[in-house]
């Protein structure tokens, strides 16, 4: 059973096999818990995975792309440096540059 307070949760299985409720999760997908619900986590095989979730953050988010900041001057600061290059990127992960859109695909909160 899954007992945290937390009503923002998640889990991320990374290797393995479990279910939540009788449902199995996928490898390297998020699966969302509801609020106030004590999922009931099984594994036959063992697995590798991780909880996510806390309370809510206070205060307002400002989402642009893969952007995300409580500040809109620290997002328009991140777009600035990833056009420039300035972003340090992972080990061995140099290769494929995904430039920044004019306009993102995904949800934009101003």
């Amino acid at each position: 059973m899954i007992d945290h307070p937390a009503d923002e949760r998640a889990l991320y299985l990374i290797e393995g096999d479990a279910t939540v409720d009788g449902n199995q999760l996928l490898p390297m997908h998020l699966t969302l818990l509801a609020p106030g619900h004590l999922p009931l986590l099984t594994s036959h095989a063992g697995a590798r995975l991780m909880l996510c979730g806390g309370a809510p953050m206070e205060g307002e988010r400002h989402v642009w792309w893969n952007f995300v900041s409580s500040r809109r001057d620290r997002i328009n600061e991140a777009k600035r440096a990833w056009r420039a290059g300035e972003f340090i990127l992972p080990p061995d992960d140099h290769d494929e540059f995904i430039p920044l859109p004019e306009v993102p695909l995904t949800v934009s909160y101003p």
